[in-house]
């Protein structure tokens, strides 16, 4: 997954140059959200279903990483570039820190390793990432030098 998802991130950013870095990151985000669902709730049927969605989710949601990051460090105030790139970073981990907790919590809460439960579970990462859709579209980016307007 992890060769899958670097060349996804460097694939994104140069479709991000002809289709639009927010294009881009919007698409990834709605694609992130329905594969994700189709894991948790398709996966248990067979393990060549869930290794495909696994690794087709491992390629979208590396395919905006290149784009966010250019757009953080592209907003930025040039004197706190730094800052804004360690925030970027931080709060990313934090996502990776604190999502398997809340997966076992809701496998947990959910009767432990069913059906239900995963289709539950991948569908709490759904919700997670529609929420980070509409705060995307909230924070309204501005386009940077080279970005195709929407």
């Amino acid at each position: 997954m992890g060769l899958v998802g670097t060349w996804a991130s460097v694939v994104g950013n140069e479709v991000s140059i002809p289709l639009g870095r927010q294009r881009l990151v919007l698409l990834a985000m709605t694609s992130c959200a329905v594969c994700a669902t189709g894991i948790g709730f398709l996966g248990p049927r067979s393990y060549l279903l869930a290794a495909t969605l696994v690794l087709v989710y491992g390629l979208l949601i590396w395919l905006d990483s290149s784009s966010l990051t250019a757009g953080a460090a592209g907003s930025a105030d040039p004197r706190r570039r730094g800052a804004t790139l360690a925030v970027h970073s931080m709060a990313g981990y934090a996502g990776g820190f604190v999502g398997p907790i809340v997966i076992g919590w809701v496998l947990d809460l959910s009767g432990g390793m069913s059906v239900r439960g995963w289709g539950l579970a991948f569908l709490h990462i759904a919700l997670i990432t529609v929420v980070g859709q509409v705060a995307f579209r909230l924070l309204a980016p501005r386009d940077l030098a080279g970005d195709r307007s929407r």
